[in-house]
C-alpha cells in the first residue's frame, strides 16, 4: 500500500494542533463499526461528562448512522472546560474515533495510491503553523491501514473519468494532475490569471477528441496545452464584466451553499422535526436573496454585517502576496491530494471538480469582501482570505446539496461564465 504526500504539499504546508477546539466545536463525528461500543465500555462516562446520551443517530454518518453527541451550541459531549478531549485525557488518542484522529488529513484513495491532503478549516493548517509534513508521514500512514477495509487491494483504486465517458488509466491521471499542479504552482503569473489559464485549459480539454490520442501523445499534448495557454493569457488585458442576471442567480446559490457555518448541521441534528423543517424553509429563502444583485445580506452567518448585496459587487482591489500564497497552498493541497474529483468529491470527473474548485476560489473572492465589510474596510488584508477559506473549506466535498442534480447543471451553466466570475470576483 502506497501512501502518498504530493512533494509540491510537503514544501508548502505545515500542522501542528494548536487545542483550539474549532472541529470538536463544529463538526459532526460520524462513527465507524465498533466504536460507539468501543467508547461506551471505556469506563462510567456519565460520572466524568455528566450527561447520559453520547450518541446520537444522523444520517450524516453515512454507514453506521451513529455519531458522537453534541451540546445545544455544537460543542462536542466529550470536550472538556480546557478544549481538551476527555477520551484522550483519560484513554490516550488511539481511544478516539478514527475521525478525531485523523483530522486535519484527508486521506483519497486513487488511481492505486493513498493521497494525503489536508483540510484548511483547521486553523493550524490555514495559518501553516507547526510541524513539517514529513513529520506527520508515520502517523498518516498507521492511519490508512485502518482506512482500508480488509481484503481491498489500493493498487486496484480506480481513478475518476477525465470528464463523462472519458476513462483515465493511472498514468493518464498522473500526467492530468500534475499538469494541473504546474499552473496553480507557477509564479509566471498572479492567482487569478492562473484561475484563467486553468479555465482555458480544462476548456481545451472538452475539445479534444480522445480516442484519437494514445498513451504516448497524451503527456505530450497536456506540455503543449499548458505552454501555449501561457503565453495566451500573459497577453490577454483583464476586462471585468458585470455577470448576467441568472449566472448571479447561479453563483449565488453557491455563495450560499460555501458560506455555511460549520457547525450548521450539527446543531440542525439537535433540532426537532419541525423545526428542523422551519429552518430548511428559511435556507430556501436565504438562498434565493442570496442570487440577487440587490437587497439585504441575508444573515447566514450570525455576525456577518448589515449591508447590501450590491456593496459586495464592486472591486476591493488587488491581493497581496502574502493572500495569493494562502489561496495557492489551498489549492495544491486540493489538487495534490485529490479533494476535488473522485470519491472524496462527490464522485465528480476530473474536468467538472476543476470547474467546482474554481469556483470555491471565486467564492472565497467574495467571501472576503463580506469579512472585509464587517471590519468596515473596501479592501482587503490577509485576515479576510483565512476567514473564506475556512469556511469555503468546511462545506466543499461535505455539504450534500453540492453533490445533487442541481448542483451539477449549475456547474454545467457556469462553466460558460466562469472567465467573468474569475474577473469580476478575484480581482
Amino acid at each position: 500500500m502506497k501512501v502518498d504526500i504530493h512533494p509540491e504539499i510537503i514544501v508548502q504546508s505545515r500542522y501542528g494542533c494548536l487545542q483550539c477546539a474549532k472541529g470538536c466545536r463544529s463538526f459532526m463525528v460520524g462513527l465507524r463499526e465498533g466504536e460507539a461500543e468501543h467508547i461506551e465500555k471505556l469506563q462510567d462516562w456519565k460520572s466524568v461528562l455528566g450527561v447520559d446520551g453520547l450518541f446520537i443517530r444522523t444520517s450524516m454518518a453515512h454507514k453506521t448512522k451513529t455519531a458522537l453527541a453534541k451540546h445545544e451550541d455544537g460543542r462536542c459531549v466529550f470536550l472538556g472546560q480546557d478544549n481538551l478531549c476527555e477520551i484522550h485525557r483519560h484513554h490516550g488518542l488511539q481511544a478516539k474515533p478514527f475521525a478525531c484522529q485523523l483530522y486535519p488529513f484527508v486521506l483519497s484513495p486513487v488511481g492505486g495510491k493513498i493521497r494525503v491532503g489536508l483540510r484548511f478549516d483547521c486553523p493550524a493548517v490555514c495559518k501553516n503553523e507547526g510541524r513539517v509534513l514529513s513529520d506527520h508521514y508515520k502517523g498518516v500512514n498507521d492511519l490508512a491501514k485502518h482506512l482500508i477495509p480488509s481484503g481491498y487491494k489500493v493498487e486496484k483504486a480506480p481513478c475518476p473519468d477525465l470528464k463523462s465517458g472519458v476513462k483515465l488509466s493511472s498514468q493518464r491521471f498522473e500526467a492530468f494532475n500534475e499538469s494541473l499542479m504546474k499552473i496553480v504552482s507557477s509564479n509566471a503569473v498572479p492567482l487569478w490569471q492562473r484561475l484563467q489559464w486553468m479555465r482555458k485549459f480544462l476548456e481545451h480539454i472538452d475539445q479534444v477528441k480522445w480516442k484519437n490520442v494514445g498513451d504516448e501523445d497524451f503527456a505530450e499534448l497536456l506540455n503543449l496545452l499548458e505552454g501555449g495557454l501561457l503565453a495566451e493569457i500573459v497577453q490577454q488585458q483583464q476586462k471585468r464584466h458585470q455577470p448576467t442576471v441568472r449566472a448571479r442567480k447561479m453563483i449565488g446559490q453557491i455563495f450560499f451553499l460555501l458560506s455555511q457555518p460549520p457547525q450548521h448541521q450539527a446543531l440542525m441534528n439537535n433540532q426537532g422535526y419541525f423545526k428542523r423543517i422551519a429552518s430548511r424553509l428559511d435556507q430556501a429563502k436565504q438562498m434565493k436573496l442570496m442570487g440577487n444583485f440587490n437587497g439585504p445580506l441575508p444573515k447566514v452567518q450570525p455576525d456577518w454585517p448589515v449591508c447590501d448585496l450590491q456593496a459586495l459587487e464592486k472591486s476591493f482591489g488587488s491581493i497581496t502576496k502574502e493572500m495569493d500564497e494562502l489561496l495557492t497552498r489551498y489549492m495544491i493541497c486540493r489538487i495534490g491530494g485529490v479533494n476535488y474529483c473522485g470519491p472524496n468529491f462527490y464522485q465528480y470527473s476530473v474536468v467538472n471538480g476543476t470547474r467546482s474548485l474554481i469556483l470555491g476560489l471565486v467564492t472565497a473572492g467574495w467571501l472576503m469582501r463580506v469579512h472585509a465589510l464587517k471590519s468596515n474596510r473596501d479592501s482587503l488584508n490577509i485576515d479576510d482570505t483565512v476567514y473564506a477559506i475556512m469556511t469555503i473549506d468546511g462545506n466543499m466535498g461535505y455539504s450534500k446539496a453540492l453533490g445533487m442534480g442541481a448542483a451539477k447543471l449549475r456547474l454545467d451553466y457556469l462553466r460558460g461564465h466562469l472567465e467573468t466570475l474569475i474577473n469580476w470576483y478575484c480581482t
